[in-house]
């Protein structure tokens, strides 16, 4: 996956709040990332940005059976693992309550 830094971005015009980088690389219109947004509103979901130590979170992963030791530099497969875990947390208290 590229990494964009803000001189790539500059440089592109790509910087203006009109636009936005998605994970292939490719921009985005305000009005892509406004659809977007309205669908994932619309069904309930929600993109939250989290800051954690790469590590720690590998591990605790890895410990619970969610991501394989192998995957654990993947960050595509970090992600996913990270959204299986909370999708049977979200379950299991929806379940208890």
């Amino acid at each position: 996956m590229m990494n964009f830094n803000s001189r790539f971005l500059e440089r592109r015009n790509f910087a203006s709040p009109n636009y936005a980088i998605n994970k292939r690389g490719r921009t985005m219109s305000a009005a892509t990332r406004q659809r977007r947004y309205r669908a994932r509103r619309k069904a309930g979901r929600r993109v939250i940005m989290l800051e954690v130590d790469e590590i720690e979170l590998s591990a605790v992963l890895e410990g619970l059976h969610f991501l394989s030791p192998m995957n654990a530099d993947d960050d595509e497969a970090v992600q996913r693992a990270l959204h299986d875990l909370l999708g049977v947390l979200c379950r299991a208290m929806a379940d208890d309550a």
